[in-house]
């Protein structure tokens, strides 16, 4: 198991928020990301980025000038974004 799978695991046990048991698929996140554009900027919006798999996979692609606002209100999964 993976450090990300025992932390989403961790904070459901402890009855925190969460919406998943694990982290979502690198197949899966470029699949759902692959009409966003990337050469001019883009504005996304991220409730519940969990450990960041969205966010970083975004963070490496979209263009330089985008703007990306993750919101996650479990403080462990917050953490673990650190400064993406």
């Amino acid at each position: 198991m993976t450090h990300e799978v025992v932390m989403y695991l961790r904070e459901m046990f402890r009855g925190e928020p969460i919406c998943s048991v694990m982290p979502t698929s690198s197949f899966a996140v470029r699949q759902i990301c692959r009409e966003i554009p990337t050469g001019r900027p883009v504005c996304i919006g991220e409730y519940g980025p969990g450990s960041g798999v969205f966010t970083r996979y975004l963070a490496d692609r979209v263009h330089p000038n985008s703007t990306i606002v993750a919101i996650e209100v479990n403080r462990a999964l917050h953490d673990e974004l650190g400064s993406v």
